[in-house]
């Protein structure tokens, strides 16, 4: 499960990336843009780091414990947060632009992919990192006791 996670993790920061040079093509909200997504990515980089690491103490299919799960609790509520901006700016495309006025120019639509292939990857890295913290009982990520 590290493994997809890591996976995961590489291409939030791959699209979070590209999402950040797109940002720069907005004149003003370059100020916000940087920053945030400066923040976000290094903190994304700094959550692979401590799941690499993490892998070779455990097993594969123990729960986490300690700094990699406050880490990940942590990276799952700041991208939340990260998911309810993500949302608000789709809706603003529609809204605003609308599909085919986005199409006028094209860095509207490359730009409208990102942020869509950006909440879907941070969903499911959510879902994969929240799937691993399982604890209490022994079991893999099913929820399968091992007996």
């Amino acid at each position: 499960m590290r493994r997809a996670v890591l996976a995961l993790l590489a291409a939030v920061i791959l699209f979070r990336l590209v999402g950040l040079i797109l940002g720069c093509f907005y004149g003003p909200y370059v100020y916000i843009v940087l920053p945030v997504g400066g923040l976000y990515l290094t903190f994304d980089c700094l959550v692979a780091y401590v799941v690499f690491a993490g892998a070779e103490d455990s097993a594969e299919g123990d729960p986490v414990a300690g700094n990699e799960r406050g880490f990940r609790i942590a990276w799952i509520a700041f991208n939340v947060l990260a998911a309810i901006g993500l949302l608000a700016a789709i809706i603003l495309f529609l809204v605003e632009l609308g599909f085919w006025s986005m199409a006028y120019y094209p860095i509207h639509v490359v730009i409208f992919v990102v942020i869509l292939i950006l909440l879907i990857a941070i969903a499911a890295t959510m879902a994969v990192m929240a799937m691993g913290m399982k604890g209490g009982r022994k079991g893999n990520y099913a929820g399968v006791r091992n007996y």
